[in-house]
């Protein structure tokens, strides 16, 4: 009995803290500091190659050490975000396509997050309003999903247009009197 009750207490504190963080504003991105190949070798080594039962070739681990050297890095009060340059992305199967910013998203308390707002704002700041992203969903034979990390490919021309989704142009409201659906007012332009 004193378990399932120090159980249920930990819970709400967790469900405070979780309300506390969300109500907190804003605060924008800052640049961070480049990682030296030392420490990302040691980073690599540390979180990737002790993941149970998985095996990884030392040439999957240079090449994450080689992206963890080659991104930048932003930060602020609820994410950290890499930024991967177009020239690294080895995630295009086709060539023919517009050069794409990789954007690896995750909370500063590595909880599981998945906001639009909070990701629309994320790539405004760092990339650009006008630049249009994808967040994709893949066939479970692509499938990666090893931690609470979102990825966006932000395409790095702001001219370039995706061929599916809304055209009337911009229209953000709040919650329409008499509908039942909710919506937040939150400005995602920088």
């Amino acid at each position: 009995m004193a378990n399932k009750k120090r159980d249920k207490r930990l819970r709400d504190l967790r469900k405070r803290r979780k309300k506390i963080e969300a109500n907190k504003p804003w605060v924008p991105f800052v640049k961070c500091d480049t990682y030296t190949r030392e420490e990302a070798e040691e980073i690599v080594r540390r979180e990737i190659c002790s993941t149970p039962n998985q095996e990884y070739s030392e040439e999957v681990v240079e090449h994450a050490i080689d992206q963890m050297i080659c991104c930048e890095y932003y930060k602020n009060n609820k994410y950290q975000v890499a930024v991967y340059p177009p020239e690294t992305n080895a995630h295009l199967a086709d060539a023919s396509w517009p050069a794409v910013i990789h954007l690896s998203i995750k909370s500063i308390d590595k909880s599981p997050v998945h906001d639009w707002s909070d990701l629309q704002r994320i790539k405004n700041e760092i990339i650009g309003n006008e630049n249009e992203a994808i967040e994709i969903y893949p066939a479970e034979s692509r499938l990666v999903n090893m931690a609470n990390q979102y990825h966006l490919w932000v395409f790095k021309d702001p001219d370039v247009r995706i061929p599916i989704g809304f055209n009337e142009g911009r229209k953000v409201d709040v919650q329409r009197e008499g509908s039942k659906a909710k919506q937040r007012l939150v400005d995602t332009r920088s």
